[in-house]
């Protein structure tokens, strides 16, 4: 019931009903983009919010597109630890809008991509219910399908 596919393929959702790699993006409460990838087979409507990442590169522009000046002494450090921390921000951020939506992130072409960092992933991610989802999600309101890198400074909420 937590899942935008739940009820099955619609014009909104229908990326979600697309092959493995593809975008899904969508506006939640009407003013915050939300980043979702692919992850079953085409058919099955299944994604993966991305609610968070570790800015590395492009941070003067993502700060930019935020409307955060740029920082340029050590105490920028909390800043760009919330930079990307949270859906709307990290959309904001990425410049990732409705318009990308349907987008294939394995494409080299892409202006949105996946890419590989060359870090293995935690061989047991840590687990934890998803944030904000209502009461009338029933019993997926306390599964644990959040999955973060556990210790990570770069997580939000």
């Amino acid at each position: 019931m937590a899942s935008h596919a739940y009820r099955g393929r619609t014009p909104r959702n229908s990326v979600m009903f697309g092959r493995p790699g593809l975008l899904y993006v969508y506006t939640s409460y009407g003013m915050h983009t939300c980043a979702n990838v692919v992850c079953s087979p085409e058919g099955t409507g299944a994604a993966v919010l991305i609610r968070a990442l570790q800015p590395i590169e492009g941070l003067d522009l993502m700060r930019a597109r935020r409307g955060i000046e740029t920082r340029t002494d050590p105490a920028g450090a909390d800043e760009k630890r919330t930079l990307c921390a949270g859906p709307g921000r990290l959309c904001q951020a990425l410049g990732i809008v409705a318009a990308d939506n349907g987008t294939d992130l394995t494409d080299p072409t892409s202006l949105v991509r996946i890419l590989d960092d060359g870090i293995a992933p935690p061989s047991t991610p840590h687990r934890s219910a998803r944030i904000g989802l209502s009461e009338r999600t029933g019993a997926a309101r306390s599964w644990a399908w959040r999955l973060t890198v556990p210790g990570s400074a770069w997580l939000s909420r």
